[in-house]
Parts: structure tokens; C-alpha cells; sequence
């Protein structure tokens, strides 16, 4: 239907605001958007109908060392497979691919691979977050590539999707904490008439403002095709600092 970033960070957005736990950034933001924008016609006329059926999904298999976002991936690809390690790539339930960022060895620039989780040369070890979820490390031994996306496309919209996730996170933690100190009373006056809390959440209400302002722009940025270098930036650092 023609809809870009844009309208995937609204969804993202509302997301966050509720704190679901659904596959969009990882399938939509990381891997549908790049798909569209970067990868080769034949690529797209085989995975996109899947994914828009609902029968695919993907999984950013962009950590290494601890890193979410590599700058110098030490991951290889030959021109045939990919070799290397991948941390924290998350589980997804039902048929999925791995976007899996790697070095060209002949060309010595990054690239993101299209790979199988359960094709040859592909092991794994699960294991968990914090919070529960489902991931695992996957070593890679040569494993055969399906498709190749532009690593800076993907990169872009990953951060760009986190930060409309992450906004919308801190909207949501910061109407529950208002609820809260609303309707919870205290010495007979509800918490926020209390001069010390109401200045407390106003401190919140304008960090969360800011920062669904910084995603907004950031996105509107990408879809429009201006430079979003710096911005990227900035709403890399709001949603490490803001979703902490």
C-alpha cells in the first residue's frame, strides 16, 4: 500500500505505549523496510508477499561483543557464506531469517545477510534477557547466504524503529506514573499536589516530549531522504538514556 517509516513508527509508536511484546521492529523496521529499499527485485518478489501473509519474520542478527549496532563487524562474508558469531539475536516464534551484518572480504565494506536459521553451517545456543525473552547466540561456519540488504539502510532503520518503540515506551511509563499519583492519596491530598512530586513528573512529561519529538524527526528525516546523520545520533542517545 506504499506506506513507509512513517507509518510503521505510528504502529511502533502505540506499541511501545502499551509495552507489547510483538515482533514489529525486528520484522518491519529491520528487515520489510531495508527488504523494500535495498534489496534486489527477485528478493523482494520472494519475501515480501511471505512477510505481508504473515509466514515470515525477521530477526536483526546485528550484535557482536556485546555490541547492538557494530561499526566494524567482524563477521565475514566470501561471496558465497557468512562466518563468524552473533549474540543476543532474538527468537521469534514461527519461520524467520536472520539479518546478519558481516564484512565483505572482497570489497572490505559492511553489508547485512539474508540468512536461514536452520540452514547448514548455522548452530545455536540459546538463551535469555532480562526480562524473559527468548534469545540465543549463532555461530555461522560458512553458512549459505538467501539474499544481501545495504548495511547503512538497515542500520538507519533500526535506530529509527528503536526510537519510536523506546518514545512510545516512556509515553506509556510516564501516563501510568501519572495515573498513579493522581488518583493515589496521601495525607489526605492525592501525591500530586505535592509540589516536590508535581515537579517530578514534569521533569518526565518533558523528556518524553522531547523524545517523541527527536523519533518523529528522525523518521520524517529517512522517509524524505535528507541527511539524518546527527539525528540518528541524538535519538540513539534518548533511547539508551531515556529507556535505562
Amino acid at each position: 500500500e506504499g506506506l513507509g517509516l512513517t507509518e510503521i513508527a505510528v504502529l511502533m509508536h502505540e506499541v511501545g505505549r502499551r509495552a507489547a511484546d510483538l515482533p514489529l521492529w525486528e520484522t518491519l523496521a529491520c528487515g520489510l523496510l531495508p527488504l523494500v529499499r535495498s534489496g534486489s527485485d527477485a528478493l523482494q518478489a520472494d519475501l515480501i508477499p511471505r512477510v505481508l501473509a504473515g509466514d515470515l519474520m525477521f530477526a536483526p542478527a546485528l550484535g557482536e561483543q556485546g555490541s547492538a549496532l557494530p561499526t566494524a563487524p567482524m563477521t565475514t562474508y566470501d561471496g558465497k557464506g557468512v562466518t563468524g558469531t552473533k549474540v543476543g539475536v532474538p527468537v521469534l516464534e514461527g519461520t524467520t531469517l536472520l539479518l546478519v551484518s558481516a564484512t565483505n572480504l572482497s570489497t572490505g565494506s559492511r553489508t547485512v545477510l539474508l540468512v536461514d536459521p536452520a540452514g547448514p553451517g548455522v548452530t545455536r545456543a540459546d538463551t535469555w534477557t532480562s526480562r524473559g525473552a527468548p534469545e540465543a547466540t549463532y555461530a555461522f561456519a560458512n553458512a549459505p547466504v538467501i539474499g544481501e540488504l545495504d548495511a547503512e539502510v538497515v542500520r538507519n532503520h533500526a535506530i529509527a524503529g528503536l526510537a519510536a518503540l523506546g518514545a512510545g515506551l516512556v509515553e506509556g511509563a510516564r501516563d501510568l506514573t501519572a495515573g498513579y499519583i493522581r488518583d493515589r492519596r496521601q495525607f489526605g491530598r492525592a501525591l500530586a499536589e505535592f509540589q516536590a512530586v508535581a515537579q517530578q513528573i514534569s521533569d518526565v512529561y518533558i523528556a518524553s516530549r522531547t523524545f517523541t519529538l527527536t523519533a518523529n524527526e528522525v523518521v520524517r528525516r529517512l522517509d524524505a531522504g535528507d541527511p539524518a546523520a546527527d539525528d540518528l545520533a541524538i535519538a540513539a542517545f534518548w533511547f539508551a538514556d531515556r529507556t535505562s
